[in-house]
């Protein structure tokens, strides 16, 4: 591949980020800017998503869940099937 352009290291296969034509190595690789509108409008999302599950959030009676969790548990178990062993006849 070459060499990074910012610390001149020798680039592995497949192991580089191209940024604007220029190629960098893991460890050069600049940070790139965060856009303060685009956190804005993610934390947004993120309030109005939360007020509007408030109250259609979907609610169990745990008593019912342990009446399942119990008839689960007390049906028994199908016994596993034995295999033959294939082997000499003697």
């Amino acid at each position: 591949m070459g060499k990074c352009s910012k610390c001149g290291k020798k680039i592995e296969y497949n192991n580089y980020k191209v940024i604007d034509g220029i190629v960098y190595c893991p460890n050069c690789t600049p940070k790139e800017p965060v856009d303060p509108e685009v956190v804005k409008a993610e934390l947004e999302a993120e309030e109005q998503f939360e007020k509007t599950m408030e109250g259609h959030g979907q609610t169990a009676d745990m008593a019912i869940i342990d009446e399942a969790l119990d008839i689960l548990a007390k049906e028994p178990s199908k016994p596993k099937k034995k295999r033959s062993k294939k082997g000499k006849s003697e």
